[in-house]
């Protein structure tokens, strides 16, 4: 699945000219808490939110510093708190250089993007220019559309049970492999020692994801004294 199969294709952009306020009032509008902000020629040059839009002095939300961390501000810092408090258009207040993500990408990749940047949304360009936008939402509507697993194939139990222990065999994360894997009309049983609750829990997870399995009963245990806390 490409970001361009869950992408929303009706997308508002603003221009760096656009003024703070006709953004604000455009992302209530459309519920949105981000706005991408392009240039003649449909290019994504950066992003206004409605983050950009809290500290303002129209507001009484200016950023207001300790005096010792004044101290220690460059005149540049000082000097974008005040064009973002109070410049009147989306170029004054708006985050330069926005991520953007091609409509080819992959929603893993566009999860990644999401995830390590910290953002909510990222626009979505094809040969540079803005051709929708994929936000959070737009990844939870794509999981709660489509099936969790593979349907289910005809498989004989023998050939099942290899495919199990083949996915599990993949996993780099498993410490020990289950002591016993019994498959019975698509019900596989596992059974075995585990190094954790997290590690029991995604050998389910892993079994249920073959395509052919019914049913995954884990009679896995952890073992004793094997669970350490996080350092």
């Amino acid at each position: 699945m490409r970001a361009a199969d869950v992408m929303t294709r009706k997308v508002v952009a603003v221009a760096p000219e656009t003024s703070v306020g006709e953004a604000a009032s455009l992302m209530l509008k459309n519920r949105v808490g981000g706005l991408p902000v392009v240039d003649l020629q449909g290019k994504v040059i950066g992003l206004v939110s409605d983050g950009d839009l809290m500290r303002r002095t129209d507001l009484g939300t200016e950023r207001n510093r300790s005096w010792w961390l004044e101290l220690i501000a460059s005149n540049a810092e000082r000097a974008r708190d005040f064009e973002k408090a109070r410049g009147l258009h989306v170029r004054n207040v708006m985050t330069s250089g926005a991520v953007t993500v091609h409509e080819d990408a992959s929603v893993a990749e566009v999860a990644e993007v999401l995830d390590s940047r910290h953002i909510k949304r990222v626009p979505v360009v094809r040969d540079e220019r803005l051709v929708g936008v994929v936000s959070r939402a737009d990844l939870m509507r794509a999981l709660a559309t489509s099936p969790l697993r593979p349907p289910p194939v005809d498989a004989r139990d023998t050939e099942l049970e290899k495919a199990v222990l083949a996915e599990l065999g993949r996993q780099d994360w498993l410490s020990v492999t289950p002591s016993s894997i019994e498959v019975s009309h698509g019900v596989v049983r596992i059974w075995g020692k585990a190094l954790s609750d997290e590690e029991l829990k995604a050998v389910t997870v892993a079994a249920e994801t073959v395509p052919g399995v019914r049913k995954v009963l884990n009679y896995m245990e952890v073992a004793p004294g094997a669970s350490f806390p996080a350092i």
